[in-house]
């Protein structure tokens, strides 16, 4: 039995309603998405997805660079030094796999998010209220994210989801699957042309300078180029609304698919990944250079390199292997705002307020394996964290403040003696939850 194909023994409702639990379909709109009727699926991928992200970030965090992973002015001159190979080859890799990858499954995942609401309200006869619930959630992600861009990390993409689904998602919401795939494609591959450079910051700094350097870019960016930014994630929110009224992201689709999906996705990028990445390295890493065969291309390659790195998660994801693995990355993803700031926070402290600050101090594998073990203090905080409440701390306060009134934090637990606010796979099917005792699912799995 896979994962994504959910427990069989544990299937309906009504099945809850026999362990003590009252039903969830009853629940009015005014109170936010439970554990219960959660995606599996969706939440693995977005917990994959906030892991990923940071391997892309960590070089901004960590040291002086350009535009979309080009490092600059490390320590061991990482691209002249004894290590050449083994760096030029990481860094190939991180562009094939990584580079605009996560961030387009981040903005693939924002655009499911205003489906999943839209479903659960026609469920439930709520549509009235959706259109203010899904304006209060975009304002606070608005804020939330204007208080991270200032005081903890100029590379904030909260305030650009903000933007995205107030000015442009909502409206799309009833678009058919083929419209939106369609329209998604398109923008995304267009904002390639309009994208404006940009450069990380030089050197470290006291912490007040940083956020007055950070308020100031902030805000010269909202009236230059923050319009820019917001049409390359409409394109990839409009396009993952396409792949979820699909079944796409849902993995209902046959291994054939994902696997063609995937190898055709990375047969055509690949090459020309690797071709324009050697230009670029041959010529020093001239920005002109790059330009012509790196930033031009860019987001049409992210579309089509995308599509492949998603389809191998989602095989990933429908295969039996290492099931505890993504149980924990399901909870990764059910906190993945909290798990957002907290990657910043830890890594500004790394490498930029603490007294003996790594900023630029580390080569390149270095800081790769420091994030490594940022990875898993996200996974134990998020697995350790819902074992015993309903939702990370962030996402309590968002939905507080979406719904208006104070949410249930602690997890709730049944007559039968466990809690029953587990994930769920698209028909209803329960996942095993960490945050449960592991007999109680040893039966179940191996059904």
């Amino acid at each position: 039995m896979s994962f994504s194909d959910g427990v069989a023994a544990i299937t309906s409702i009504k099945e809850t309603h026999k362990l003590g639990a009252t039903p969830q379909t009853s629940r009015a709109l005014r109170g936010p998405v439970t554990r219960m009727e959660r995606i599996a699926s969706i939440d693995t991928l977005r917990g994959m997805a906030l892991l990923w992200i940071l391997f892309s970030n960590i070089d901004i965090f960590s040291g002086p660079e350009t535009f979309f992973e080009l490092p600059q002015g490390l320590p061991d001159t990482t691209f002249m030094n004894a290590h050449l190979h083994l760096n030029l080859l990481f860094l190939f890799f991180k562009w094939i796999t990584t580079e605009g990858k996560a961030r387009f499954l981040f903005s693939i995942l924002f655009g499911v998010g205003l489906c999943l609401m839209t479903e659960r309200a026609e469920r439930m006869d709520r549509t009235g209220s959706l259109a203010d619930i899904y304006l209060r959630r975009n304002l606070w992600l608005c804020v939330f994210g204007l208080l991270h861009g200032i005081f903890i990390w100029a590379g904030d993409i909260l305030l650009t989801y903000g933007l995205a689904g107030l000015l442009v998602l909502y409206p799309c919401r009833k678009l058919g699957a083929r419209t939106l795939l369609i329209a998604g494609a398109l923008v995304t591959c267009v904002s390639s042309l309009l994208l404006p450079f940009d450069g990380g910051r030089s050197q470290a700094q006291p912490y007040l300078a940083t956020v007055a350097g950070q308020f100031h870019a902030l805000f010269t960016e909202l009236l230059i180029s923050r319009g820019f930014v917001v049409l390359e994630a409409v394109g990839g929110m409009l396009f993952g609304m396409g792949l979820y009224k699909i079944g796409f992201l849902l993995a209902k689709y046959s291994w054939r698919t994902y696997v063609w999906c995937a190898f055709f996705g990375l047969l055509f990028s690949a090459p020309i990944y690797v071709t324009g990445m050697w230009k670029v390295y041959q010529n020093q890493f001239n920005f002109i250079t790059a330009e012509i065969w790196l930033y031009l291309p860019y987001e049409t390659l992210k579309l089509i390199s995308g599509i492949g790195m998603l389809s191998i998660l989602l095989l990933f994801i429908k295969s039996n292997l290492l099931r505890g693995v993504k149980t924990a990355l399901a909870a990764v993803g059910q906190m993945a705002f909290t798990n957002y700031i907290l990657t910043s926070l830890v890594c500004q402290w790394l490498f930029m307020w603490n007294p003996w600050a790594l900023y630029g101090k580390l080569t390149y594998l270095q800081h790769h394996l420091l994030m490594s073990c940022i990875w898993v203090l996200n996974i134990a905080a998020s697995v350790l964290w819902l074992r015993s409440f309903q939702f990370g701390p962030l996402e309590w306060v968002w939905r507080s403040l979406t719904y208006w009134k104070l949410q249930p934090m602690r997890r709730y637990r049944s007559s039968f003696g466990y809690g029953i606010d587990n994930p769920r796979i698209a028909d209803g099917s329960i996942i095993r939850d960490v945050t449960k005792p592991r007999e109680m699912h040893r039966t179940v799995w191996r059904q």
